[in-house]
């Protein structure tokens, strides 16, 4: 036999009401989580895109003075920024005109991460110049941006910039960990409110239940309760009281018919006992004649 038909009415209720307030919870959670996700990923590219064009605008005169002082300064003003990994401005040919790098993320890589970074960086710095145009890329754990450097309509070279997106990683797993705390306090108060709400629907179940098991073993029918729900329930009281008092007539009109009967074989009883002595009196009469 299947488990679930073992269980109680009790407890089908709450799996019942508990599986589908986790179900709805689990759908909105998801959702919301999925959209600060994305939220998260957008408000980061929409910031190294509006840094990389604030750049892009202060760089387009010195580039086009070839100010390398200037251009330097720009990128070291970047060293406010803890997120920035690394800056480059690139002449038309693509040849790095001046760099940044934040020395304390430097610091925290080996020689070997720091040549796949600059790999890395080549290839892509590469790719955009072959396309022209902006380009952004989210690789190993940075976030890069390529953009072409114009000054009164002329090229005059690209800005590059990186970010490192630990702290957006970070932030989005505080983000899931929220949320598996938010999910677990939430198992626990609809379990609670599940149990303590199916009561109101087991209860006069149970109540009707025990009745029955009353009338059962007390081999007897029980009087009528008063019950002041007009739902389901108390519709079914009042069809079980109809029931009980239609089975107590009947059991009236039984033991009325009963009686009856008793009363009848008794006057037929003694009607048939004088018959019986009248007839032996008259056979008594006739022996002594």
């Amino acid at each position: 036999m299947p488990v679930h038909k073992q269980l109680s009415v009790q407890k089908k209720m709450t799996a019942i009401i508990f599986l589908i307030s986790m179900l709805v919870m689990l759908l909105t959670s998801l959702q919301f989580v999925f959209f600060e996700l994305k939220r998260t990923q957008d408000f980061a590219k929409d910031d190294l895109n509006s840094l990389a064009k604030v750049i892009s605008s202060n760089s387009s005169l010195p580039m086009a003075l070839k100010d390398h002082v200037a251009m330097q300064e720009i990128l070291n003003s970047l060293g406010s920024r803890k997120d920035v990994a690394s800056a480059y401005l690139l002449s038309g040919n693509g040849q790095a005109l001046v760099s940044y790098t934040a020395p304390e993320i430097s610091s925290r890589l080996s020689s070997d991460e720091e040549i796949e970074f600059l790999e890395q960086e080549s290839a892509q710095i590469e790719e955009g110049k072959q396309a022209g145009t902006e380009m952004t890329w989210q690789e190993n754990g940075r976030l890069s941006h390529f953009r072409p450097v114009f000054y009164e309509g002329n090229l005059v070279g690209y800005s590059y910039l990186s970010f490192e997106t630990s702290a957006l990683s970070e932030q989005n797993i505080y983000l899931l960990l929220g949320w598996l705390l938010s999910m677990g306090a939430a198992v626990i108060v609809t379990f609670l409110l599940s149990s303590r709400l199916q009561k109101h629907i087991t209860a006069p179940i149970e109540e009707l239940a025990s009745r029955m098991r009353q009338i059962s073993l007390e081999k007897r029918l029980l009087d009528p309760e008063v019950h002041e729900s007009k739902d389901e329930f108390g519709q079914l009281f009042e069809g079980f009281d109809e029931m009980i008092k239609a089975l107590k007539e009947r059991d009236q009109l039984l033991e009325k018919h009963r009686q009856e009967l008793e009363l009848e074989v008794q006057v037929r009883t003694r009607a048939l006992e004088a018959e019986k002595e009248r007839a032996e009196q008259a056979t008594l009469a006739k022996s002594k004649f």
